[in-house]
């Protein structure tokens, strides 16, 4: 299994269109198939903290790309980058 990360803002973005689309019934079943795919959930800590805000300082990444980032380097995560206009942009990673 390769890991990657995922902002939690767009899986709330996608939860939210599935409720849209597919209503309340189909909705729960999705969210049973998608809890059902061992999903690890990396809490920040000291070491990630540290990194994004030096990733923030120095790079002047927003707060939260700065922990996504961080939390990708400190975990040695391949991201899933769905930005690809604003990262191709950028050449700090």
């Amino acid at each position: 299994m390769i890991p990657i990360l995922i902002d939690t803002m767009h899986i709330l973005a996608l939860l939210t269109e599935l409720i849209n689309l597919l209503g309340k019934d189909i909705y729960k079943q999705k969210i049973k198939e998608l809890l059902s795919l061992k999903l690890v959930i990396v809490d920040t800590n000291r070491t990630i903290a540290v990194r994004a805000g030096e990733l923030h300082m120095n790079q002047k990444l927003p707060t939260g790309d700065a922990l996504i980032a961080a939390t990708g380097i400190v975990e040695n995560i391949k991201h899933v980058r769905l930005c690809e206009n604003y990262w191709a942009r950028r050449h700090v990673l």
